[in-house]
């Protein structure tokens, strides 16, 4: 499920919610938990990708083990 971050624009508090894409594509409208404001700044949030311990190891730096064009340049 994927957690929205805001920041109240009236008492400067960031949380986060958690709710489903069609809830929140249905318009969910979140209330700040100091003060109640529905004045809000939704921020960026950075996806989290957590790896399995099954399978090939999560990828380390920018290319990892599947290579390619990018920062890495071209595939030899």
């Amino acid at each position: 499920m994927p957690s929205y971050e805001y920041v109240c624009k009236d008492c400067g508090e960031r949380f986060e919610i958690r709710v489903s894409v069609a809830e929140y594509s249905q318009g969910v409208k979140p209330d700040c938990p100091k003060s109640h404001s529905h004045n809000l700044i939704r921020r960026f949030s950075p996806i989290s990708i957590v790896g399995s311990s099954r399978g090939t190891p999560a990828p380390t730096g920018c290319c990892g083990p599947f290579g390619g064009g990018g920062c890495c340049g071209p595939r030899t």
